[in-house]
């Protein structure tokens, strides 16, 4: 019987990665999520529900569209897939509970940012400020004193768009430029907003650790130089990941 839950669960999300698909693509273009319905970016052929199927109908394609027979971008079923392994993975760590949604709802969004800012450059508002939201509003059920809740994560989220912010600010006073996107402020404010405050600064540090070690390769491999930008809102992401793994370990080591 798990099994078999499990798997509608990895099949379900295939299906909502199907979906998102839809938002990377449209949202950051500011182009409605309903209407056209899915079509060939490159033809502009409605798309078929039989050719719509998450990852299956990507192979019996062989990676083509139908009517104009021109590539598909391997990102399709990647996006199903990882939103799909998203779903399982919540699921096989907290079942159907209030952590479940919570998890879920945080690590999708932060995949969904993550792959506007890799795509684009772009972290849209109309997916970071939802999620923010609705991270203050889920963990209302944790069932803590109002005071906690306050501290840990409204305060939380606040206190990462506050530190992302002074970043960039100090950062443009002193190399000249931009060294984060205004998107990141959000991005760090939907951590603080699921986590807490106590997972800003590792995720910080975690981020900015991955963030430039992923700069210095591209460099050695003369993909970019000093003055390029980087989409940093995967490495928050993968930051806030990294810490939300290891940060309970280090918590009751020290017996916190």
């Amino acid at each position: 019987m798990f099994i078999f839950i499990a798997t509608a669960v990895f099949i379900f999300g295939l299906l909502f990665g199907s979906f998102s698909n839809v938002l990377i693509y449209r949202i950051p273009r500011g182009e409605s999520i309903v209407f056209p319905p899915s079509h060939c970016p490159k033809c502009g052929a409605r798309i078929k529900p039989y050719d719509n199927i998450p990852i299956i109908s990507y192979i019996m394609l062989g990676g083509r569209c139908r009517s104009c027979h021109q590539p598909i971008s391997i990102r399709y079923p990647l996006v199903e897939l990882s939103v799909g392994l998203i779903f399982l993975l919540n699921f096989l760590l907290f079942g159907f509970s209030v952590n479940f949604a919570r998890f879920l709802l945080f690590m999708y969004s932060l995949f969904l940012l993550s792959a506007t800012d890799i795509l684009y450059m772009v972290i849209p508002d109309k997916i970071s400020i939802p999620a923010l939201i609705l991270g203050l509003i889920i963990n209302l059920f944790h069932h803590m004193p109002i005071k906690l809740y306050i501290i840990n994560f409204i305060i939380g989220a606040a206190s990462g768009m506050i530190v992302v912010w002074l970043i960039m600010v100090i950062g443009k006073i002193i190399w000249k430029k931009e060294v984060m996107g205004s998107g990141d402020i959000f991005v760090m404010g939907i951590i603080g907003a699921y986590l807490g405050i106590y997972y800003i600064l590792p995720t910080l540090f975690w981020g900015a650790l991955f963030g430039a070690v992923y700069g210095i390769v591209l460099i050695l491999r003369k993909k970019a130089s000093r003055d390029s930008m980087i989409p940093f809102g995967p490495f928050l992401a993968a930051g806030a990941i990294t810490s939300l793994l290891t940060l309970p370990f280090i918590f009751k080591l020290l017996g916190l």
